[in-house]
């Protein structure tokens, strides 16, 4: 009777326990991502739903880890992702950045929801590009600075889709297949072994085979830009995983 009578009194509370645990141990992961950089799960997400009429400048993104959560950014990008079609902005230049520095032994997916949809008045082959970038810098072309990146040209503007490995327009690759509206554009960026990898894909589709760094870049933050171009940002993301694979052993190249 004793037994029976604690199991009815205690029953629930020791039951509440594991969920109690459960709790917690997701309030620590929710502190995790915004006292410092993750090492697991989402690192940046932005959604933009700030104001067309607001900079994007200051701004912090929907989720991020605490330590730089807000946006560096040039004046022609808005809190709503869109581009500045003023006078003054279109035909130029415009970054933005969140600080951000790869660790080895992770995979990293930075993503982007883009629709580049005209060039600027009186510029031609124009884009709206995503990209590590190895420089903090505003006002300058997106590719001098970045690596690895990939850019999304507006319709009929020279190829489509063009992933690059590193600044400077280094090894282009370009995928000019037919395509209309919002484009997913999608890197992943392998750093578990000596030599770094990276894969493109757009709209889920492979753009080209694996990349593996002779140099690692030296990333110091996550960044879009634009070329004289008018379109929208809809979604960007960077996210971090630890998967077992490549050691400092060998090449350190992964076979995916």
């Amino acid at each position: 009777m004793q037994t029976k009578s604690f199991a009815s009194s205690h029953g629930s509370l020791l039951a509440r326990i594991p969920m109690a645990i459960g709790i917690a141990g997701a309030s620590l992961a929710s502190l995790a991502v915004v006292a410092g950089t993750p090492q697991v799960g989402v690192i940046y997400q932005d959604n933009f739903s700030g104001s067309s009429s607001a900079p994007l400048k200051g701004a912090a993104p929907t989720v991020h880890n605490g330590t730089d959560a807000t946006w560096t950014a040039d004046a022609v990008w808005k809190a709503n992702g869109s581009v500045d079609e003023s006078p003054s902005n279109s035909a130029s230049y415009g970054n933005a950045y969140l600080s951000f520095k790869p660790t080895s032994g992770h995979i990293y997916t930075l993503s982007e929801k883009v629709n580049a949809t005209a060039n600027a008045p009186g510029t031609t082959n124009s884009w709206i590009g995503l990209g590590f970038v190895t420089s903090e810098t505003l006002g300058h072309p997106f590719y001098e600075n970045a690596g690895p990146f990939i850019l999304d040209y507006v319709p009929n503007s020279g190829s489509q889709i063009v992933t690059y490995t590193g600044p400077g327009l280094t090894c282009p690759h370009g995928y000019p297949y037919p395509r209309t509206g919002e484009q997913h554009l999608r890197m992943v960026l392998d750093t578990r072994g000596v030599r770094w990898t990276v894969r493109f894909s757009d709209n889920g589709k492979a753009l080209g085979p694996m990349y593996s760094y002779t140099t690692n870049p030296e990333i110091v933050a996550v960044s879009f830009g634009t070329s004289s171009a008018t379109g929208t940002v809809a979604a960007f993301g960077l996210t971090s995983a630890t998967v077992p694979g490549p050691t400092t052993r060998g090449s350190g190249i992964a076979n995916k």
